[in-house]
């Protein structure tokens, strides 16, 4: 999946954002065709550069609830609605489905590692921010023995 955001800070913080978010990893699921059996990885999302100083942000399609939980994603208030709407029509791209927004708000972000001083947070950064704009699914089909998204 590709999840299509405007980057709005202070630019040493926002280097700093891209940092954290292209450091998150996600659960991908795929069948493996010789099995027949379910496989599960972990791949490291990816961050790019896109249309319009847009930046595109690829991950597993089923992590997308965890994707805004984790990235503390807001629905865009009425103000930039419009113009998001504009864009997202003008490059195809769809708006994420409602319930991805209610899964992700019984999501608790931050996960503490029992035992340990370590844990996995909501990645946060000061003046900093994102706008959602879209996203855009991707095929699935037959790739190297297995079933799977073509991230």
């Amino acid at each position: 999946m590709h999840l299509f955001i405007f980057f709005r800070g202070v630019n040493h913080y926002l280097d700093l954002y891209k940092s954290l978010i292209e450091s998150q990893f996600w659960t991908w699921k795929r069948k493996d065709l010789k099995t027949g059996k379910d496989a599960t990885t972990m791949v490291q999302g990816a961050l790019r550069p896109s249309f319009f100083g847009c930046y595109e942000y690829i991950f597993p399609e089923e992590a997308l609830p965890e994707v805004i939980a984790t990235f503390g994603f807001q629905k865009n208030n009425a103000n930039y609605e419009f113009r998001f709407n504009v864009i997202r029509k003008m490059f195809g791209l769809k708006k994420i489905p409602k319930e991805a927004w209610e899964k992700a708000k019984k999501i608790n972000p931050n996960v503490f590692i029992t035992g340990m001083q370590r844990c996995l947070a909501k990645v946060e950064v000061a003046s900093c921010g994102m706008n959602v704009i879209g996203i855009k699914y991707d095929k699935k089909g037959e790739m190297y023995g297995y079933y799977q998204e073509g991230l």
